[in-house]
């Protein structure tokens, strides 16, 4: 079947909206055990935490890492040590804590000892949680110091190829937690534990101006065009590090073996392996992402046209007669006004397809910042390529390999 690759230009401009969820709080623990409260922020994906209702269901499994936070003396020591490891999530513990968030098995909160070289290790804590629970998460301890040169703990996180299988990854720390003994009531000593989406998030949707019926039949995100084909390029593994005061952290060290990822497509009615896109509604934008996959990846950045999203489809007349058969159109995922995905943003490409073969993929992106604000950074214009673009066209003219 014939194709036909063509680089094109791109309009970019984006708008931002968020909103936060309250997921569950747990009773009090008179008797010194660990209770906590979950809180996350919007959320988007299968078997992700979007509200108490859905999370009671999927019954997520996540990871806790608590660390004794102790007085260092001049002598020997360190200012905090492993306290315990634990399963932790919603209605993970069926004995003392069936219908709230809480470790699998109950937890306590310790009491000041000294240890034998003179430390004073504090009823203190610290918590550092993530999942959901994969064998693509690795927790790195990286010897957690509570004050002083402030190193963190890190993730080591894989994204699955597969866009059914990728994860919305949570995590969370909370410092320097103390048990009271004079607090009471149902929020006594406990701890909030509050998430931050570390990926990032794209999602596609379409629309046309033509008289003509557009079936995507494919998205790959990730590619650069060569003479004839394309080649991946986005990293599928990067190291998330903690920062203090919960706030978003920072990934670095992205590597692997260079990537693309195909976007789930949405099922419609009468449609077989296609979205369809037709200019009934010119104002009407068409999703492509299934319901339940959102494409989720490792924020990183490429220079400015080193990636691309690669469009395939075929079109239509409105009786169904095909008029093209399998065209590949290209455009720049990154460019002047948007150089990089941040941790915890989603990015919405809304592009619009036309029949003429020459005529570029206009598109502007829509930021979503999962964080609790109102209007976040706004991108206005449009991005234009310094240089003639080449076209590659049913085994034609070749890319001019200078670009």
């Amino acid at each position: 079947m014939k194709k036909t690759l063509i680089f094109l230009a791109v309009a970019l401009a984006s708008v931002g909206c968020t909103k936060t969820t309250v997921v569950s709080d747990n009773a009090g623990n008179s008797d010194r055990s660990l209770g906590f409260s979950a809180f996350t922020h919007k959320s988007m994906t299968k078997g992700s935490i979007d509200d108490l209702e859905s999370i009671e269901a999927a019954r997520t499994q996540y990871i806790m890492q608590s660390y004794q936070m102790t007085t260092v003396y001049a002598d020997a020591g360190s200012i905090a040590k492993p306290f315990f490891q634990a399963n932790f999530g919603y209605g993970l513990n069926t004995v003392d804590y069936p219908n709230d968030w809480n470790t699998e098995n109950t937890r306590y909160w310790p009491k000041e000892t000294v240890t034998e070289n003179g430390i004073v290790a504090t009823n203190s804590l610290s918590f550092f949680t993530f999942g959901p629970a994969s064998a693509t998460i690795t927790y790195n301890q990286n010897n957690y110091s509570g004050h002083l040169d402030r190193t963190f703990p890190t993730l080591t996180v894989t994204v699955a190829d597969n866009n059914a299988e990728q994860l919305d990854i949570l995590a969370a720390m909370t410092e320097f937690k103390t048990y009271s003994a004079d607090l009471t009531g149902p929020d006594a000593n406990k701890v909030d534990i509050d998430y931050n989406h570390i990926l990032s998030a794209v999602t596609f949707a379409a629309n046309t101006k033509d008289t003509v019926v557009f079936h995507i039949k494919e998205i790959k995100v990730g590619v650069k065009p060569q003479v004839t084909d394309t080649i991946d390029v986005l990293l599928p593994t990067g190291t998330y590090g903690f920062k203090a005061d919960n706030a978003k952290g920072e990934w670095t060290g992205q590597t692997g073996t260079p990537k693309s990822y195909e976007v789930g497509l949405k099922e419609y009615p009468e449609s077989d392996g296609f979205v369809p896109v037709d200019s009934t509604d010119h104002s009407a934008n068409v999703v492509i992402n299934a319901d339940d996959q959102v494409l989720l990846l490792i924020p990183q950045k490429i220079e400015e046209e080193g990636a691309y999203f690669a469009v395939t489809y075929e079109v239509y007349d409105n009786e169904g007669t095909l008029l093209d058969a399998e065209i590949t159109k290209c455009a720049p995922l990154f460019a002047t006004k948007l150089s990089e995905w941040l941790t915890g943003k989603k990015y919405n490409y809304i592009f619009t397809l036309r029949r003429d073969i020459n005529h570029p993929i206009e598109y502007t992106v829509q930021v979503e910042d999962w964080e609790e604000q109102d209007v976040i950074e706004q991108f206005e214009g449009q991005y234009i390529s310094d240089r003639d673009l080449p076209v590659y066209v049913d085994g034609g003219d070749e890319f001019d390999t200078d670009w």
